[in-house]
């Protein structure tokens, strides 16, 4: 993840764990999975490209 990410994640965190609300709690918790599970794509998708970018066999 970057640091936008992180930010986000801890932002999220923060307001969860500040919420007294049980629906809020949820909401702040799903997108913080959310968030973490795009920065998990993001990362996979680049490396795929890379891969594919340097296998000669590909080209």
């Amino acid at each position: 993840m970057n640091d936008e990410q992180d930010w986000l994640v801890q932002q999220l965190n923060q307001q969860a764990s500040d919420s007294s609300s049980f629906v809020e709690r949820a909401l702040f918790t799903a997108a913080e999975n959310l968030v973490i599970e795009q920065g998990n794509r993001i990362d996979q998708h680049e490396g795929e490209l890379d891969g594919r970018i340097w296998n000669p066999d590909k080209w």
